[in-house]
């Protein structure tokens, strides 16, 4: 919502990834995450770690014919990460043009700055309004959706902030009295909508103004 969330919550936008030519969005904006994310020894935990980090990064698709290695290097990404969120894959193959490359730094989700906590999006979010409001959505608009509600609330239904409020810094008037998270996910939903047609267009407004 209008008004600047960065004053209101002191959280730091991910900066804009400086992209490889070779390498084509698929309407998620490139962002700068945090990238010392630690993966596990433990081979289970080391599975469940790589899959949680692959389900909140908005894919890019390769071209260009690129290798594994040539896009770590080319996005400063780690290549051993690069290579377990791609399913270890060859890192000196030819990947064929139009594979979807999951990259660290275009992860959607955040890190807590000071406790260095791995926030995840969902983790307070009960499966029916996940699936109501979240996967209704392509993967796109949802991450976009993710990336508003972290930069605004860091994904909290009860952050309170004068007259903005939720997960969501809507103006309470538009809550007609309801918090509840199923009102919130619907309204900021409509809010975007009209305003903005998408959850990406909404993105692209906040990043080039600090709100929304």
């Amino acid at each position: 919502m209008k008004n600047s969330k960065l004053l209101r919550f002191s959280i730091k936008a991910m900066s804009v990834l400086a992209v490889s030519p070779l390498i084509v969005s698929t309407g998620a904006e490139m962002v700068h995450a945090d990238s010392t994310t630690n993966v596990s020894n433990s081979s289970d935990n080391n599975v469940l770690h790589i899959e949680s980090l692959r389900n909140s990064i908005a894919p890019v698709s390769s071209n260009g014919n690129q290798t594994l290695r040539s896009i770590a290097a080319s996005n400063n990404e780690d290549l051993s990460t690069l290579e377990q969120l791609n399913n270890n894959y060859n890192p000196d193959q030819a990947i064929k043009d139009g594979t979807q490359i999951y990259l660290l730094s275009n992860k959607t989700e955040g890190f807590n700055e000071m406790s260095r906590v791995y926030l995840s999006p969902y983790a307070n979010v009960p499966k029916s309004i996940q699936n109501k409001f979240y996967f209704c959505y392509g993967a796109a608009n949802r991450h976009a959706k993710n990336w508003i509600a972290y930069h605004e609330s860091t994904y909290r239904y009860s952050a309170s902030n004068g007259q903005y409020y939720g997960r969501f810094q809507l103006n309470r008037n538009s809550l007609n009295g309801d918090y509840s998270r199923t009102n919130q996910e619907r309204t900021a939903d409509n809010y975007v909508a009209n305003r903005y047609g998408s959850w990406v267009n909404a993105k692209s407004f906040w990043q080039q103004h600090g709100w929304y």
